[in-house]
């Protein structure tokens, strides 16, 4: 398995310390990280942040890190023709920067029939589009809907597609109160990139913690953690895909009230730590 980080994690040295994408691409080498994910760059909250894939491009290969994945929002469920006309030329800047992996969301939260023809077909069609350069198209567990394994599952039965699979988020389960073992467990042969945030996690039965928390759909609270310092289980999760023959990215996500440098220096060196120990929890027939 190879160590990345989201270009996410970094948004707010970018709002607040006018950092640019190239800087967050010199400080992810820095930290010794292989690759680097970039995120909803073409996004509306994110339009200041001015780059030319050019210059993504020399500055990964300056800094010897991997553009890996590319990250981008969608809703197929209205304008159709026009989004997926749109993620087929993102798909193509994806492929000109060199990444293997594209993450298109599928609908908003609202849309009624998330499964509807035209949103399978779209999705498809999509999923084609990366197949010419040998790309994988992947679906996030997050955006309240597809924050549920069985879901996701029926999905990819829809897709069937051969470059068509999961970027598991093992935090976004608890969003839903799902719990990310048993999800897990019950994709792992369906997941083809990971990002490793995690969670502190807190019963709805008290008073707001406060700054930092938010409600999950169960009404139980929610903080995002340092990776490995949160209630996540990550030993148990990570066995779970290593049996399974997991062999991708582990990405860094950090969304926490803490820097988030430090937060993803913290995580990577957690992430390190986990790998070694990983082959002593494994099960071998035989011993």
């Amino acid at each position: 398995m190879r160590m990345g980080v989201t270009s996410y994690s970094f948004v707010n040295k970018v709002f607040e310390e006018h950092w640019d994408w190239y800087d967050v691409i010199r400080k992810s080498a820095e930290l010794g990280f292989e690759g680097i994910e970039l995120a909803n760059l073409t996004d509306d909250w994110l339009a200041a942040v001015r780059y030319t894939p050019e210059d993504l491009k020399r500055t990964a290969e300056e800094c010897g890190i991997e553009i890996c994945s590319w990250m981008i929002s969608a809703d197929y469920s209205r304008d159709t023709r026009d989004m997926v006309k749109r993620v087929k030329e993102e798909i193509d800047t994806a492929h000109f920067l060199g990444a293997k992996l594209v993450r298109s969301d599928v609908c908003g939260e609202d849309v009624p029939d998330p499964f509807a023809p035209h949103i399978i077909d779209a999705l498809r069609e999509v999923a084609d589009h990366c197949a010419a350069y040998g790309m994988t198209l992947l679906t996030e567990n997050h955006g309240g809907y597809f924050c549920r394994p069985e879901r996701l599952e029926a999905l990819y039965r829809a897709i069937n597609r051969p470059n068509y699979g999961l970027l598991c988020d093992l935090a976004n389960y608890a969003d839903a109160d799902e719990d990310p073992l048993l999800a897990v467990a019950k994709t792992k042969t369906l997941i083809r990139h990971v990002h490793m945030k995690d969670c502190h996690l807190l019963p709805g039965d008290r008073v707001f913690p406060g700054n930092g928390w938010y409600v999950t759909q169960g009404g139980n609270y929610l903080r995002c953690a340092i990776t490995g310092q949160g209630n996540i289980p990550y030993f148990q999760c990570m066995k779970t895909l290593a049996e399974a023959g997991y062999d991708g990215w582990l990405i860094q996500e950090f969304e926490g009230i803490e820097d988030c440098v430090y937060a993803v220096s913290q995580g990577l060196s957690f992430a390190k730590r986990l790998l070694e120990a990983l082959p002593f929890g494994i099960w071998h027939e035989g011993i």
